[in-house]
C-alpha cells in the first residue's frame, strides 16, 4: 500500500497541523502544473532569444536591401522599384512567420493542457477526500474496524 507523507503546516496561531493525504497528494500534483507553467515561461524566454539571435539579422539585411532600392530609384523605373521591395518584403514575412507559426502552434498545445492538469489535480484530490471520507464514515458510523 502507498503510503503519503503528510506535510505539516504551521497555522495562524503558530500551532502545527497536520495535513491529510489527500491534501499532501493535491499539494504533489500542483507542483506538476508549476513544471508545466515554468516550461512554458522558458520557451518564451529561449523564443525571445532566438528570435534576437537568430530572425533579427535577417530583417536588418533585408531592410538594407530595402533602403538600397530607394537609392536606386533614379537609375531604375518606378514600377521595378515597387516589384522588387515587394518581393523582399514577402521574404521578410516569411522569414517571421514560420517560427512564429511554430512557437504559437506549441504554445497553443501547451496551454490547452493546463485544464487538463487542473481536472486531473482536482479529480485526484476528490477522490482522495472521498476514499477518506468513506473510511472515516465506516469506522465511525458502522463501527468497522480496518487493519
Amino acid at each position: 500500500m502507498d503510503t503519503i507523507v503528510e506535510p505539516i503546516a504551521i497555522s495562524s496561531s503558530s500551532e502545527p497541523r497536520t495535513r491529510t493525504p489527500a491534501y499532501a497528494s493535491f499539494d504533489s500534483n500542483t507542483d506538476k502544473l508549476s513544471h508545466l507553467l515554468k516550461f512554458i515561461l522558458r520557451g518564451v524566454q529561449n523564443f525571445h532569444g532566438d528570435l534576437e539571435t537568430n530572425i533579427a539579422p535577417q530583417i536588418e539585411t533585408q531592410c538594407i536591401a530595402i533602403s538600397k532600392l530607394g537609392r536606386r530609384q533614379s537609375a531604375e523605373s518606378h514600377d521595378q522599384v515597387i516589384q522588387q521591395s515587394a518581393a523582399i518584403a514577402h521574404q521578410m514575412s516569411d522569414i517571421m512567420l514560420r517560427p512564429i507559426a511554430q512557437f504559437t502552434g506549441g504554445l497553443l498545445t501547451i496551454r490547452q493542457w493546463i485544464p487538463v492538469v487542473l481536472v486531473t489535480t482536482v479529480e485526484a484530490y476528490l477522490s482522495a477526500c472521498f476514499k477518506n471520507a468513506t473510511f472515516y464514515f465506516n469506522v465511525i458510523v458502522r463501527g468497522k474496524r480496518f487493519l
